[in-house]
């Protein structure tokens, strides 16, 4: 299963975290209890590993650049 989740704002660096504060969250209907106000990523190399917020900071996922 795979679930989109679309987010903009701002990103700042939190010491060698990243922190992105949402201005605007999409997600598909039926998934609102998964939207936040902050998301805090850990650098991994290049790669970025998500914290999720509704899952007590769980780290789950990677996102890399292509």
């Amino acid at each position: 299963m795979r679930l989109t989740l679309a987010a903009r704002g701002r990103w700042r660096y939190e010491g060698a975290d990243v922190l992105l504060e949402t201005e605007e969250f999409l997600a598909p209907p039926g998934y609102e209890a998964m939207k936040f106000q902050q998301l805090k990523l850990r650098t991994d190399g290049a790669d970025l590993i998500p914290a999720w917020p509704w899952d007590d900071g769980a780290e789950r996922g990677r996102y890399t650049r292509d």
